[in-house]
């Protein structure tokens, strides 16, 4: 997150077995091109898990590559990323996906982090029609000088 400092960071917490994150992932791409030439990032974050599903695997016993090593899970990830056309960037944490610093409990979730680095929105989903409004919200604060604005 320190390479990401003084930008509003949309955190998307997703799986490859996880069909909502996937079904959700033309909004995700949406959300990058409307904010493309703003501070914000927007992030995919994931955890290995020892297998992928790939769910354009024409044949049905070859959807779940299981057993993966950490290196070949990340390899296959980032195969599988592309395929999946994310045009954003894609995080691997050590930590679970369900990342209790950030409050997931359930996915896809997502986490909207102010310039400053305060988590300001969780619990969202990627599908929410407000995270457009929540980020432009955020942005405004940052053009504006008044101190400690939307702080909580």
């Amino acid at each position: 997150m320190a390479d990401f400092k003084g930008r509003v960071v949309v955190l998307d917490f997703w799986a490859t077995w996880c069909g909502p994150c996937v079904a959700a992932f033309p909004h995700v791409r949406e959300l990058r091109e409307r904010f493309r030439n703003a501070p914000v990032e927007i992030v995919g974050v994931t955890s290995l898990q020892g297998w992928i599903l790939d769910p354009k695997a024409k044949d049905p016993a070859a959807r779940r590559v299981r057993g993966l090593s950490p290196d070949d899970e990340l390899k296959r990830l980032a195969a599988w990323a592309a395929d999946m056309d994310m045009t954003w960037t894609v995080a691997v944490s050590r930590q679970p996906v369900f990342n209790a610093d950030y409050g997931v409990r359930a996915l896809p979730s997502v986490v909207i982090v102010d310039a400053r680095g305060v988590v300001r929105h969780a619990g969202l989903s990627p599908t929410d029609g407000t995270l457009a409004a929540r980020v432009e919200a955020l942005l405004a604060e940052m053009a504006d000088p008044a101190p400690n604005k939307g702080a909580k």
